[in-house]
């Protein structure tokens, strides 16, 4: 049957966790400003991100936009595509993941990562005039195989 072991403890790459208490990091509409650190998935199966999103106060549209990007080198680096096949074409475009406000706690998990290095980039669309804030962890997982 096949399994998968957690490798190691959950790393925190936005914001801060003491004990089970989270410490969300304020968001911008800027990628650039919201990138994690480097996270080298070398011989890992895959990945789970636990995120926890909160908009700010009085605002009714805004999402949260995820990216993640591989890298051989951890130099340059490459969106996560998406594949659509219709009448034998296949059409590749860059992936990102939104997340509403009803959807504010969300588990994600990313199988088959063929890559050395990853990193996580961030987002918030649709502010009026108050950011919102995210804390997500990382959990590497092996396969049992």
């Amino acid at each position: 049957m096949l399994g998968y072991t957690k490798l190691g403890d959950p790393i925190v790459i936005f914001g801060s966790k003491s004990g089970t208490t989270y410490t969300p990091a304020t968001l911008t509409d800027d990628y650039t400003d919201n990138t994690s650190d480097t996270i080298r998935v070398s011989g890992v199966y895959g990945i789970s991100l636990d995120i926890e999103y909160t908009y700010g106060s009085g605002e009714t549209s805004n999402k949260l936009q995820l990216q993640i990007e591989g890298s051989t080198d951890g130099t340059n680096w490459f969106q996560l595509p998406n594949d659509s096949t219709t009448d034998g074409t296949s059409t590749i475009t860059s992936r990102t993941f939104e997340i509403g406000q009803a959807d504010s706690n969300i588990h994600l998990n990313i199988r088959e990562l063929l890559t050395e290095y990853i990193r996580i980039k961030v987002q918030e669309n649709g502010v009026a005039s108050n950011y919102g804030t995210v804390s997500i962890e990382l959990t590497l997982w092996g396969s049992n195989e």
